[in-house]
């Protein structure tokens, strides 16, 4: 450890002695912070959490106490679309954003009298997958930040699959327990080092680092101090080993990365590093913990909730949360103990809380549009000006909404192709069964009803997740039973009809706390806490139940419909999506194709084969008529023929 840490050498001593202790002991509290002291509320102290995510830069400081906000500021980011399917960020315009939150959080504190010495330390938290290039003596990016929904890697992912195992995409999802897909950092990487002459150069040059947004924040706040990330954010890159918990050099190999520009892999809650930048008004305050956003929310809303396992089922019903973002995602933890799906469900890092914790896993289902349809609505088609607009436009519709009837229209939000369970990226927005009838209000309900029926169809596969032979010897019979509730958050779960519509759609108790909107940000705080060796008891206050918003503030929702009306509704669903896959052509199309002829010989071979369904199902029903009638008959015989013997 640097001894600039330190006033004197003692100190610095002082301090490498009792890190020492905490390879031992796997705790660490600072030199000079009281654990007494800090839960005196006469020496009220706080955590720092650094959130940042696609649409969004922001910084929260949470009293350990109870939980309370004591400063908060948030910017706006933005993101660059240069060609289809592309999205992008400016990597400084990501790291300038949180430096004046951090900035802007103190100048908070010190209107009500606090100070920075105040703050134990800062947790981080970030969008995942994101995959940034820097230099590593600059210090500057070399390209754009590509953002975790950007498709521009779809027919590199074609190549790799072909040349995978078995020419499969989950051919390594025993080890990363994720698909060959764009999604992921690995693809982004390859990409950048194919594409970007600065980035090939510094790669040759022994100069390239690469990271996601959590190792370019902390690479920046710590001077180039440190080059890490979490297992959290490693595990969504296709090049991390669940087994290992470290990168998998083979996949490394596979994906033409070389290892040495990957960042260090550290657990989500010990002592990462210290912040450097002088620019930065939190300067010498040190980093604890490391989440990425989702699974940040998975920690802030079920921290210390009780779970249930039997020797045969796992049942966790209280550990299944939805964020409802620019994105949406499901995750769902599942235990020390991985599960694995061959239904479009990935498997993940939950947390791993210091080097003497063990890891836990997820389930998770990855959705790219959800709060980002609803921006299309607003920004692209006009079709709403702010969110009260858009939940009152909505509410109508589900007030007017018939039972057994599908609704009104369906939008399929598959802007750059489908995540989760589908994973089809030359899939297309379509938006189907539109009539006269349709205003823009149904088309608005129909946005956010998108967001309720993905989450349905992943929470739907994860249930058939199975345990691996090699961790259980009962797999066979380890089975993962649907969660009757689940916990809610994120910016869009202020909707009532999107809160109803979640309860209806999937037949479950939905609950949402009035905070939703700081979850990330708790779970950041969270691990600061436990690498303390703080109780985060007091930091959980904040999620409790209540209504600080408004008397008739709603935080539980039931089903209101019946399974038929539900069914119906599905099948109005999922026939929509039918129609959005495969938008793309694999093949190019030539001048001599009659598409014209080529949709009516479809639509006939469809009549001949439901005329030939028809036909089997009628000699089926004849075939059983003729067997009864048989079996009658011969009773009526057998009958005369004892009758006979009888008399």
């Amino acid at each position: 450890m640097p001894n600039y840490l330190f006033s004197t050498e003692v100190e610095f001593i002082s301090e490498i002695i009792h890190i020492l202790y905490v390879m031992a002991t796997d705790k660490y509290i600072p030199t000079g912070i009281d654990k007494k002291q800090v839960d005196n509320n006469e020496n009220e102290k706080f955590i720092a959490a650094i959130d940042q995510g696609t649409s969004s830069s922001r910084v929260i400081i949470f009293s350990i106490n109870n939980g309370s906000i004591i400063a908060m500021h948030q910017i706006s980011v933005t993101q660059s679309y240069p060609s289809p399917g592309w999205i992008e960020m400016d990597a400084n315009q990501i790291y300038t954003t949180i430096l004046e939150c951090l900035n802007k959080c103190v100048e908070q504190l010190k209107s009500v009298n606090k100070s920075t010495k105040d703050i134990v330390g800062v947790g981080i938290t970030n969008q995942r997958e994101t995959t940034i290039a820097w230099n590593s003596e600059t210090g500057e990016p070399l390209a754009p930040a590509i953002v975790w929904s950007d498709a521009r890697t779809a027919d590199d992912v074609k190549k790799f699959i072909r040349i995978a195992p078995g020419n499969k995409s989950n051919a390594f999802q025993l080890i990363t327990g994720l698909p060959i897909h764009s999604y992921f950092s690995a693809l982004k990487m390859n990409w950048l080092l194919n594409n970007v002459k600065s980035v090939a150069e510094a790669d040759e040059g022994n100069k390239l680092l690469f990271g996601t947004v959590d190792s370019w924040l902390i690479w920046k706040l710590t001077s180039q101090m440190c080059h890490v990330t979490d297992v959290t954010n490693a595990s969504r890159t296709l090049l991390f080993n669940l087994n290992t918990l470290e990168w998998d050099h083979d996949l490394c190999k596979f994906f033409h990365i070389n290892p040495r520009t990957l960042p260090k892999i550290v657990t989500s809650s010990e002592l990462i590093g210290v912040i450097q930048d002088s620019k930065c008004l939190m300067k010498g305050i040190t980093i604890y913990g490391i989440l990425g956003d989702q699974q940040a929310s998975l920690v802030a809303q079920t921290w210390g909730l009780s779970c249930s396992v039997n020797e045969n089922n796992l049942s966790d019903l209280s550990k299944v949360k939805v964020t409802y973002g620019t994105g949406a995602f499901m995750l769902w933890n599942i235990g020390c103990q991985p599960y694995f799906s061959d239904k479009g469900v990935l498997t993940t890092i939950a947390y791993k809380m210091g080097s003497k914790g063990r890891p836990y896993y997820a389930l998770e289902g990855a959705i790219s549009f959800a709060g980002a349809t609803m921006r299309w609505l607003k920004t692209k088609l006009d079709a709403f000006k702010d969110d009260a607009e858009c939940e009152k436009l909505s509410a109508s519709v589900y007030r007017k909404q018939g039972f057994n009837e599908p609704d009104p229209c369906y939008l399929v939000p598959a802007f750059s192709g489908l995540f989760c369970p589908w994973w089809q990226e030359s899939a297309r927005c379509v938006i189907c069964g539109i009539t006269a009838n349709v205003d823009k209000s149904d088309l608005i309900y129909a946005g956010l009803r998108s967001s309720v029926y993905q989450t349905y169809d992943v929470l739907f596969v994860a249930t058939l997740a199975k345990a691996n032979n090699k961790y259980h010897s009962l797999a066979p019979l380890m089975t993962l039973k649907k969660p009757t509730e689940i916990m809610v958050d994120g910016g869009m779960s202020n909707s009532d009809t999107l809160m109803q519509s979640l309860a209806d759609i999937l037949n479950v108790t939905v609950r949402r706390h009035n905070h939703s909107d700081v979850m990330t940000a708790l779970g950041a705080a969270i691990t600061v806490a436990l690498a303390l060796d703080i109780d985060p008891t007091g930091l959980l206050k904040i999620r409790e139940y209540s209504s600080y918003k408004s008397d008739d503030y709603q935080s539980t929702f039931y089903s209101k419909i019946s399974s038929n009306d539900r069914a119906v509704k599905l099948y109005g669903w999922h026939e929509s999506v039918k129609r959005s896959l495969h938008w793309i052509p694999n093949k190019s199309i030539n001048e001599s194709q009659n598409t014209l002829l080529d949709s009516l010989d479809l639509i006939c071979n469809e009549e001949c084969e439901n005329e030939n369904r028809i036909k089997k199902n009628q000699c089926s029903l004849n075939s059983q008529k003729i067997s009864f009638g048989l079996t009658a008959i011969g009773l009526f015989l057998l009958g005369l023929f004892v009758g006979q013997r009888i008399k």
